[in-house]
């Protein structure tokens, strides 16, 4: 997973500082992002492999964040999981996920370890490759 790139967007900057600290530990390059706007515009300029994306956000919910993300060829292709405390995951259920244009993407319930989020994040990744 070394040398991958990895947008976080959350608007709980501590989270978001957090999960970028972990991940960078482990040896991604990560950049943050606050709001949908700045994640929209950063996944322009940084293209990451990954984005780790907050359902709930300030100025547009994360659904609309893909939507707008898979109209541009240049990020249309870029790995997306949702983390959110919306989403729940019942014990022995099988992964969470979120339905976006009828296409489903992979989902982490908050609160996670980083064991989980590193587990989800080797899963989406060996898949998108």
């Amino acid at each position: 997973m070394e040398n991958k790139k990895v947008l976080v967007v959350d608007d709980e900057e501590k989270v978001a500082s957090l999960i970028a600290k972990n991940l960078e530990m482990q040896g991604f390059k990560v950049t943050r992002a606050l709001s949908g706007r700045e994640a929209v515009s950063k996944a322009k300029m940084f293209l990451p492999d990954l984005i780790l994306l907050d359902i709930i956000l300030p100025d547009m919910d994360g659904s609309e964040v893909v939507q707008k993300l898979k109209r541009n060829a240049e990020t249309r292709s870029i790995a997306v999981i949702f983390l959110s405390g919306i989403v729940t995951q019942e014990e022995g259920a099988p992964d969470s996920e979120v339905q976006v244009g009828g296409e489903p993407y992979p989902a982490l319930p908050k609160p996670f370890t980083i064991q989980q989020l590193l587990g989800k994040i080797e899963q989406v990744l060996a898949n998108f490759s």
